[in-house]
């Protein structure tokens, strides 16, 4: 995890009009993993607490943001917290309950 977390700080900017995590997220996808496990892992990397993110303003608990990231559960705010705090549109980021 550590080496993947060097090599996407590594990337810095933007690629092709996209951010770092839009750009690690889709390589991921495009590596065979799911959607949720590219969620978990750009959570992971970017060091992001749900715990706090629910309480910092998100909107939505704790659990709510982890059933969102599972996709057992749709919930806008959701979403969008996590999205916005990747810099990723939720479209892209969640692609199994928001399809592009």
């Amino acid at each position: 995890m550590n080496l993947l977390r060097r090599q996407i700080n590594l990337l810095k900017g933007s690629f092709q009009g996209k951010t770092r995590n839009q750009a690690a997220f889709e390589c991921l996808l495009d590596l065979g993993f799911s959607p949720f496990k590219a969620r978990k892992a750009l959570i992971a990397l970017n060091d992001i607490n749900l715990n706090k993110l629910a309480r910092n303003g998100a909107g939505v608990s704790a659990p709510t943001l982890h059933n969102t990231l599972k996709g057992t559960r749709t919930n806008d705010k959701a979403m969008a917290a996590m999205a916005n705090t990747l810099e990723i549109k939720i479209e892209v980021m969640f692609p199994d309950i928001r399809p592009q």
